[in-house]
């Protein structure tokens, strides 16, 4: 996993996505005539092209004299901690609705939102839920009336892993390398679900496991259609194509150095007779009904 240390610039986090930098505008100042109301219009958060880890938000605030200071609010399960680019509270309750108040001087207000979360092991990344942003402008002793805008849902695309995975399997061992987020997919995907059938073998009993890498859990044992399937599933609750690269250390480094997991379990008490058969190897995400793809791996000894 990537460093958990939360620097004070590492800014707002979040259950499914954070603000790791704030950037607000500092164009020249535009004054207003405070003989106005003032007002917050045209309040528009979208995400940066290909970046669903980015947004923008942006909006015009007319009715102050020289600055005034906007809150921007979201939703509870947003955010969990507060950068030193804003002020108010800081929190690291999950549950909590948050408020960044951040202060400008320009009527074209624009605040830049990097998205995912450090302070969260393991590291938690942005899945495109929709929510909502609303902002209040304060100055001169004024308020404007609060602006709410609805983001949509990002649209993740169907092809979220990559399909090199190289299983290959032994009486002592299943293993598979390759496991990864595809290197196309632009977002973050959930944990990662390997399930290993073994052939069943009449009289024998079910093999067990004694071992398997540390970076996956589970190991529940069912049997069907004249199988034993064995499903594990990655500690790491997100993934995403750049896990582990050299220019995204925060996303957490796979087990196998770079943005590919590896995934082995040491089984016990496999019968000789498998030797020769096939183990099928399929792979999905947490929560799919089917798997994505599958491999086989011809059993040795």
């Amino acid at each position: 996993m990537g460093s958990t240390v939360l620097s004070r610039r590492a800014a707002v986090r979040g259950a499914v996505w954070s603000i790791p930098a704030v950037t607000v505008a500092t164009t020249a100042p535009a004054f207003a005539n405070t003989s106005g109301a003032l007002a917050v219009t045209g309040l528009v958060v979208t995400y940066l092209t290909d970046q669903p880890e980015k947004v923008s938000v942006t909006a015009t605030v007319t009715g102050f004299t020289d600055s005034y200071q906007m809150s921007l609010t979201l939703p509870p399960g947003v955010f969990d901690s507060v950068s030193d680019a804003a002020s108010g509270s800081a929190s690291t309750g999950l549950a909590d609705s948050h408020t960044l108040v951040l202060t400008s001087a320009t009527a074209d207000f624009h605040a830049t939102l990097d998205l995912g979360s450090r302070t969260a092991l393991p590291w938690r990344g942005f899945q495109g839920p929709a929510f909502t942003v609303s902002a209040v402008a304060r100055a001169d002793g004024r308020e404007s009336a609060t602006t709410t805008t609805a983001v949509e849902a990002y649209a993740m695309p169907d092809k979220v892993l990559n399909t090199d995975a190289s299983p290959t399997a032994s009486l002592a061992r299943v293993f598979s390398d390759s496991i990864a987020a595809h290197q196309e997919h632009p977002g973050v995907v959930g944990k990662i679900v390997v399930v290993v059938a073994i052939p069943q073998i009449a009289g024998k009993a079910k093999p067990t496991i004694a071992g398997q890498h540390q970076s996956w859990s589970g190991g529940a044992v069912a049997d069907a259609d004249g199988e034993w399937l064995y499903r594990f599933v990655t500690h790491q609750s997100h993934h995403t194509s750049r896990t582990g690269l050299g220019a995204n250390p925060d996303r957490g480094p796979a087990p196998d150095g770079g943005n590919h997991y590896e995934f082995w379990a040491q089984l016990s008490g496999m019968p000789a007779e498998l030797v020769g058969r096939y183990a099928g190897f399929f792979y999905s995400l947490d929560g799919d009904t089917k798997s994505r793809f599958n491999r086989s791996a011809q059993i040795t000894a």
